[in-house]
């Protein structure tokens, strides 16, 4: 075979063309490999951070035992109060007084309602605040009793139905700044928060219907009625949150009445 006396010099721009497109390509991917860790850094922070609203919320206080247990005992006597005929009547309690009850009580309580999962590994501190036709909730929790904890909050606005229902129409959902499409605290079984929920908690029932709640797909309560020792029922009629206040608007109704 003869060669070409301009072949070595062509084998050699093939080379140097070569080189520079495995230059350009390594600073391609080092490129990608930067911003794709910029973006999960970013998200990890925003994560990792407290909502914005988190902050500005009232802190449970040094008294909050005393409080929480002064805040049962007002809603009982509200409850329980001698009232003429069925006329409404309100009753609101401060984001500073919820949040003293949220850090003495939650747990107990939600132990009371489902003895089965231990709260008290799971769920950290709890905070709430009220403003704005909003209530904004958050809580730290964990995915193992020894992990710290995740933030994981919502801001909802309370609807009573012409049915009677209580339902959280959310309006933001986040794991600490980061927002979570709703699909992912869905009931179906693509919804990521609602595997965690039943896998970590034991499909637990509170959890499942706050889950459901928040996610739009089932009213908190289809009848959010209070019966008494006495037989009367106590109503839901109304919910306005306001300037640091959550205002319940409620019926009491005689024994044997709907």
């Amino acid at each position: 075979m003869t060669l070409s006396p301009h072949e070595p010099g062509g084998r050699g721009a093939r080379r140097r063309r070569w080189a520079r497109a495995r230059r350009w390509a390594v600073g391609i991917a080092l490129v990608l490999i930067a911003a794709v860790a910029v973006v999960v850094g970013v998200i990890w922070w925003l994560v990792r951070s407290e909502p914005t609203w988190w902050r500005s919320a009232p802190a449970p206080s040094p008294r909050a035992q005393e409080v929480g247990r002064e805040v049962e005992n007002a809603v009982v006597n509200h409850l329980h109060a001698q009232r003429t005929g069925e006329e409404p009547w309100s009753v609101s309690i401060s984001a500073a007084d919820a949040n003293d009850w949220l850090a003495a009580r939650l747990v107990k309580w939600l132990s009371s309602r489902d003895p089965r999962t231990d709260w008290q590994a799971f769920v950290g501190q709890t905070v709430v605040d009220f403003r704005d036709g909003r209530v904004f909730i958050g809580s730290s929790v964990k995915s193992d009793p020894g992990a710290t904890g995740q933030i994981v909050s919502a801001v909802f606005v309370p609807v009573i139905d012409d049915q009677g229902r209580l339902w959280l129409s959310a309006e933001e959902l986040t794991l600490g700044r980061l927002g979570v499409p709703g699909s992912l605290v869905s009931g179906d079984p693509k919804g990521f928060l609602m595997r965690w929920v039943a896998d970590e908690l034991g499909e637990s029932e509170a959890a499942g219907t706050v889950m459901r709640a928040i996610s739009g797909e089932a009213p908190l309560a289809t009848d959010p009625v209070v019966t008494l020792a006495d037989k009367r029922r106590v109503r839901l009629v109304g919910v306005a949150a306001r300037d640091g206040r959550l205002e319940l608007t409620c019926r009491t109704l005689a024994a044997g009445t709907r």
